[in-house]
């Protein structure tokens, strides 16, 4: 079933749940946020796969249109300092920026954040912060 979710490939999840009883996992839903798949997020909500929203949120910053329908669905914004710690790395300044300009909170944002996020660039710190960045590394 995750690896379906992981695909979006929702006629083999339907199948897989209807006809072979397989039963959602605790990956299921998320593993189809990490991949972007919202068309398999939101039929997986439909027939009522668990979830924890705030986890999901946090892993589904990057794309935008899911964000979206997750906000529309009940989820609070995630903690930017909260999606840094979980996606590590990952984490992508347009994201970080396009968040912070919907009201997204920053958190317990640090300069080691800034420093990830902007890779040093300063064009991206200027944005950063122009959006509301409270870590003052300007």
């Amino acid at each position: 079933m995750d690896r379906a979710s992981a695909g979006g490939h929702i006629e083999v999840m339907q199948w897989l749940h209807h006809e072979q009883s397989l039963p959602f996992t605790p990956p299921t839903m998320p593993t189809a946020a990490i991949f972007g798949r919202l068309a398999a997020l939101q039929w997986l909500h439909q027939v009522g796969c668990p979830y924890d929203i705030a986890y999901i949120c946090e892993r589904s910053l990057k794309e935008g249109d899911m964000i979206s329908w997750l906000r529309r669905e009940g989820a609070t914004w995630p903690q930017l300092s909260d999606v840094a710690d979980a996606v590590g790395a990952d984490l992508d300044a347009a994201a970080v920026l396009w968040a912070a300009q919907q009201g997204c909170p920053w958190g317990d944002w640090t300069l080691d954040y800034c420093e990830d996020v902007s890779l040093g660039r300063y064009s991206i710190k200027k944005a950063l912060h122009d959006a509301g960045c409270p870590c003052q590394c300007e």
